[in-house]
């Protein structure tokens, strides 16, 4: 999966909804663990994916606090790895 669909895919948060609302600070926790995880390594290709993180920081904490679970928040902050985030929707 592309940067970008790994993205869109974390946002996805809104596609489940089961479960209580996760706080404003789960959902910070877990935007700036998405662009923790674009940002691991200093290769220009992942320069991309991380302006692309930074600028969807503020879409994903809007969309998991609006929408988000607290078991997808609390997944999206623990994830160690992109593929681990993708699997939090």
């Amino acid at each position: 999966m592309g940067r970008r669909s790994a993205i869109a895919a974390c946002l996805a948060l809104a596609a489940c909804s089961e479960g209580g609302k996760p706080t404003d600070d789960m959902c910070l926790a877990a935007a700036d663990n998405l662009v923790a995880l674009f940002s691991e390594n200093d290769a220009s290709v992942h320069a991309l994916g991380r302006r692309a993180a930074e600028r969807s920081h503020r879409n994903f904490f809007e969309s998991c606090r609006d929408t988000g679970t607290i078991e997808q928040a609390r997944c999206a902050s623990e994830a160690t790895s992109v593929a681990e985030l993708e699997r939090c929707h």
